[in-house]
């Protein structure tokens, strides 16, 4: 995971515009887990800002810091904190301290499972994608008549 949150300063207008629609997301009960590949880590339908699907500007910024906060927040419920990545977290926490990410339930140890689940399929979709990409570059070297790995 890069930890610099798609290149944004944290000083920058747009990173606290981001942090203010991050603070405005409201907790749903109903809301699913699912993993984020990028990150490795868990996320939460209610925790992205939808207002940024059609924005060019903050949507790629927006889906870079949440993959960090997600990536950290795994690392904490893993209890090996990614030092790399805590101070986007803590900043964050202090701009935008009520967004659902934050919630206590959330970055508990009680996620572990879950996390444990994400580590897995993380491990899992690496794995698919490195063979992917072998079965893809085996499929050129055929198709250049050249002979191929074994």
């Amino acid at each position: 995971m890069n930890d610099d949150a798609y290149q944004i300063e944290i000083d920058s207008q747009l990173f606290h515009r981001l942090c203010e629609a991050l603070e405005k997301q409201s907790p749903d009960v109903e809301a699913t887990s699912s993993l984020d590949g990028m990150s490795g880590g868990f996320k939460f339908s209610d925790e992205f800002p939808c207002q940024f699907k059609n924005d060019e500007e903050a949507l790629f910024p927006c889906i870079s810091l949440l993959r960090t906060l997600w990536a950290y927040r795994q690392s904490l419920v893993m209890r090996q904190p990614r030092i790399e990545l805590a101070n986007w977290w803590e900043v964050v926490l202090k701009l935008a301290p009520h967004w659902p990410g934050f919630l206590p339930e959330r970055t508990s140890s009680e996620m572990l499972e879950l996390a444990l689940q994400c580590e897995a399929g993380a491990i899992r979709l690496t794995e698919d994608l490195d063979k992917l990409d072998n079965d893809l570059e085996q499929e050129r070297r055929r198709a250049m008549g050249q002979p191929h790995e074994i």
